[in-house]
């Protein structure tokens, strides 16, 4: 069953404020979702569709032309598969080589979803390792990439894994890996958590 990748993190501050306030974004933070559409190789019109607003409205935001109000901010973030926090928040001293266990990025998108953390620093484009938890009943969409490649290893639990439709079923202690560019779906195979560790190149999040 398709779902978006979370991890249940603090509620950011600002999901106090009313749909229609406007805050501040600095250019930094305008700068951080062109980066954040590039990198996750979507255009203009995709993130504009799913946000339900114009691609010349996107643009001038992503240029800081344009200043955005609260519901609007969040549902281009969604489109972007990003949490709020991360557009305000860019991890500020994080390490460019060690990712601590208490600074790690967590997805947090929803409740009773995935839960993904990422091991690797920001600034290291080529490659993103992620820990993964899913719970029983879960899977992720199916997709495939116009580049890269993807692997990983069960760390508990049981992974169902469908490459270009030919399914494997993996357990703890075995691994994967394939080219991104194929058909590529992954589930909860059982009724406890599957936890994995995920590599993907380039980075995607």
């Amino acid at each position: 069953m398709p779902s978006s990748p979370s991890k249940t993190a603090a509620a950011s501050p600002l999901s106090t404020l009313a749909p229609h306030s406007r805050p501040r974004m600095d250019e930094a933070a305008f700068a951080r979702l062109r980066d954040r559409r590039k990198m996750r190789r979507l255009s203009l019109k995709t993130v504009a569709e799913s946000a339900g607003i114009s691609i010349g409205m996107l643009s001038q935001i992503e240029r800081g032309i344009s200043s955005p109000n609260f519901s609007t901010i969040k549902a281009i973030c969604a489109a972007l598969e990003m949490p709020l926090d991360w557009l305000f928040d860019p991890a500020k001293g994080q390490h460019e080589v060690v990712v601590r266990a208490n600074e790690r990025r967590e997805m947090n998108l929803g409740e009773n979803t995935m839960a993904k953390s990422l091991l690797t620093p920001d600034g290291v484009r080529g490659i993103q390792m992620m820990l993964i938890t899913i719970p029983p009943g879960m899977s992720s969409t199916a997709e495939r990439m116009n580049e890269g490649y993807k692997c990983g290893a069960v760390l508990t639990g049981s992974l169902g894994l469908s490459v270009s439709e030919e399914v494997s079923i993996l357990n703890a202690g075995d691994s994967f890996a394939f080219a991104a560019s194929k058909t590529h779906q992954y589930w909860c195979e059982g009724d406890e958590p599957v936890e994995l560790i995920w590599c993907v190149s380039p980075a995607i999040y």
